[in-house]
């Protein structure tokens, strides 16, 4: 039942709902093979062979949000277009994010998704963020780390 109100909830991407529905199949089919390894044909799925099942999908799903992590968090593949055009020198050190989002660049020209994911590489150690007081609104300026040309 927990399941089934999880699936049908809007808490998480829908590709990963997806994924996830299909483990409708892949649960039962589980402890019926762990079942059928461990034991003579003719005898019932234990209760063992079916929480082994539910552990192993408990585990597949954590890689599979890992997977799913680029679709369901758009910061991630943005940080990652940002990072491929800082490699290219396509966005120098010193940038203010109204410098990528006017370049027009495809999947960074959201100002709130760009911001997102510089705070993204900012944690990762890519950028440094600086904040600059500039007598009216603060400046945001980050800096690349050097170790991203390495």
């Amino acid at each position: 039942m927990k399941f089934e109100t999880r699936i049908r909830g809007e808490d998480e991407h829908a590709a990963f709902i997806c994924h996830l529905s299909k483990y409708r199949k892949l649960i039962p089919t589980l402890a019926l093979l762990f079942q059928l390894s461990q034991h003579d044909h003719g005898v019932e799925v234990s209760d063992a062979s079916l929480l082994r099942a539910m552990a192993w999908a408990e585990y597949l799903e954590t890689h599979a949000k890992r997977a799913y992590a680029s679709v369901s968090r758009p910061d991630v593949t943005t940080a990652r277009a940002l990072l491929n055009k800082i490699r290219k020198r396509e966005v120098v050190s010193g940038f203010a994010i109204r410098d990528v989002y006017r370049k027009g660049w495809t999947g960074l020209s959201d100002r709130e998704v760009i911001r997102k994911a510089a705070e993204l590489l900012d944690g990762y150690g890519y950028l440094r963020m600086d904040r600059q007081q500039t007598g009216g609104r603060e400046a945001v300026v980050y800096y690349v780390n050097p170790k991203v040309f390495a």
